[in-house]
């Protein structure tokens, strides 16, 4: 997958190919590493900017002292952040996502002020949202408005940067129960069936009717980190599993 990490969305790569009508078929497999499940689905995501705009002023200031002048953006910004802290996004259920929700957090970037001795004029922070199915990224800034207007906090900008639907795919599809049965027959284990909290480039293919599975790869660990590694003899495994299903899925067109 090209560009994957720019928040599963990439113009690049997968989405092109199937926006210029070069990749089409009845079943795709993402090897998105791990053997530990087959992915049948993942969240969506939603990523955003909120800009609070405050008033600067000199904190020696006479004014300041009075409450006359100055509204300190950095403050208003900390009040938004444990309101934010203490909402819980609608629950739904799925097969998929038996044992998941969906998830805000914020803020997980944050900078503002332009000085010690300054009130600050505005305060910038991101967030992110891990979304299941039937929560979009209309929901979420609909919740984020409902605080700040709690808070009576009017003076903002609410920025829309990533925003990927939630995918998911029949647990009874024939690339489904395909890879299942491949995956038994050469490992001895049918792994389980479930929904990962990650999002990937499946939901580019699910959007367009396309049965995909989401996740079925190496062994692996430390996803992100300095050790993170990849179990080489899983490989030649995975190799096999992918070969069997894919002669069974053709052999069964």
């Amino acid at each position: 997958m090209v560009d994957k990490e720019s928040g599963a969305c990439s113009p690049s790569g997968t989405r092109y190919l199937l926006d210029q009508g070069w990749v089409h078929g009845d079943g795709v497999i993402v090897g998105e590493p791990g053997n530990s499940q087959i992915t049948t689905a993942h969240r969506g995501l939603y990523r955003f900017r909120l800009q609070i705009h405050g008033e600067a002023t000199h904190t020696g200031m006479q004014a300041w002292e009075q409450g006359t002048q100055g509204r300190n953006a950095i403050l208003d910004m900390a009040r938004v952040t444990v309101a934010l802290a203490e909402i819980s996004l609608p629950a739904v259920s799925t097969p998929a996502f038996a044992r998941r929700r969906s998830m805000l957090t914020f803020p997980t970037l944050i900078k503002g002020g332009s000085g010690i001795n300054v009130v600050p004029a505005s305060c910038e922070a991101y967030g992110h949202a891990r979304l299941l199915p039937e929560i979009s990224a209309h929901e979420v800034r609909r919740v984020i408005g409902e605080q700040l207007e709690r808070l009576s906090i009017t003076a903002y900008c609410l920025d829309d940067l990533v925003s990927v639907p939630a995918a998911e795919t029949d647990q009874e599809a024939e690339i489904v129960q395909t890879l299942a049965g491949a995956a038994e027959t050469i490992t001895g284990r049918r792994p389980p069936l479930q929904g990962c909290g990650p999002a990937c480039d499946g939901w580019m293919f699910i959007t367009r009717g396309i049965l995909t599975v989401c996740g079925y790869g190496v062994t692996c660990g430390g996803a992100h980190g300095a050790d993170e590694w990849v179990d080489l003899a899983s490989l030649r495994s995975i190799t096999e599993v992918y070969a069997h299903a894919m002669v069974h899925f053709l052999g069964s067109r």
